[in-house]
């Protein structure tokens, strides 16, 4: 992961149409990344998230993982 903020995402989440929508107004650059696809649901249990969205981003040479839309908000509020 570079210094980019990705926000993983469900089919049909409305949390996660919230937290793109709220990137959007703001102009904040994301990338979306599915969880339909396998490899990207095994990396979320991997690091103990069941559920979406989810917000990564590098901080401090650090990768972040965020659950949840209210987390993710107040998470960017301090990029």
């Amino acid at each position: 992961m570079e210094n980019k903020i990705e926000i993983y995402t469900g089919e049909n989440c409305s949390n996660c149409k919230a937290l793109k929508d709220y990137c959007k107004q703001l102009g904040i650059e994301y990338v979306e990344t599915p969880i339909s696809d396998k490899d990207n649901m095994m990396f979320l249990r991997k690091n103990g998230l069941m559920g979406v969205p989810v917000l990564a981003y590098r901080k401090d040479d650090t990768v972040n993982l965020v659950q949840g839309f209210a987390a993710s908000v107040d998470a960017l509020k301090d990029l």
